[in-house]
């Protein structure tokens, strides 16, 4: 909703205390950059209307689509060592010229729009051959997540509201680290809206909201809130504090609530 690809069916969202609704929705979207968490759902292909058949993107042209104004090598580059992208790149067949294919986003799901286009034509695993080098490559999920951060921070340079759902969810601890070290930068001059269930990545907010059940049940700074007696907030922080402590690194996922 704070995107407008919903409004809210009561209540109002309000930034500098005028109604999203009356902002133009082109200009308010120029000023976004944003992550979700089904980071899958990603840039892999584009489809040719004249021939109705999918063409694989390349990995610059992915990226790039985060900000089609920008499209030049050296902010694509760029955007992507800033996510930690740059490094499985490079030793891809084509690096920056590689062309992509989503192995999980293969098939059509939409029945309106199959019904707009008619038949078209869809990539199946079948019909690629692995031992072509130029035939479109498929990535883990740690490095799509990756590629999605460099398409959000080839964006953020030019945006003033920067939303991460769960931007480190796939991403080993370096990655993460380089990650939370790139939003304590970018957040400088802009608004940055993170969110996790990780409470150990929360302490840089200047505000942190804890949610439950659709509901503000928290509002403060990380001291702010583990000073209050009984908080939610404080308990499930020092319980994942301790997880760390007594096990270590854990394995993903493990300390999600």
């Amino acid at each position: 909703m704070l995107t407008r690809l919903y409004d809210p069916t009561e209540g109002d969202i309000l930034i500098n205390d005028v109604n999203i609704k009356e902002y133009n929705s082109e200009e308010l979207y120029e000023k976004m950059s944003v992550l979700f968490q089904d980071y899958r759902i990603s840039f892999s292909c584009h489809l040719n209307l004249i021939t109705g058949k999918f063409t694989p993107l390349r990995v610059s042209e992915n990226i790039s689509t985060g900000d089609i104004q920008n499209h030049n090598e050296s902010a694509i580059q760029t955007a992507a060592q800033d996510a930690g992208a740059d490094q499985f790149i490079q030793k891809l067949p084509f690096q920056y010229n590689t062309k992509l294919r989503d192995g999980h986003q293969r098939r059509l799901r939409s029945a309106a729009f199959r019904g707009q286009l008619g038949s078209v034509t869809r990539f199946r695993d079948g019909e690629m051959d692995e031992h072509d080098p130029t035939a479109p490559v498929d990535l883990s999920g740690g490095q799509w997540q990756r590629l999605a951060l460099s398409r959000a921070f080839m964006r953020a340079s030019s945006a003033d509201l920067l939303i991460l759902d769960e931007p480190s969810s796939s991403l080993d601890p370096e990655a993460e680290h380089n990650l939370f070290r790139f939003i304590q930068q970018v957040r400088r001059n802009r608004t940055t809206i993170y969110v996790t269930h990780r409470f150990y990545t929360v302490r840089m907010a200047t505000k942190i909201a804890f949610l439950e059940d659709g509901k503000l049940i928290e509002w403060g700074g990380h001291n702010e809130l583990m000073g209050i007696e009984g908080g939610k907030y404080a308990k499930l922080y020092q319980l994942q504090s301790e997880g760390f402590s007594a096990l270590g690194q854990p394995e993903e996922g493990e300390l999600e609530t």
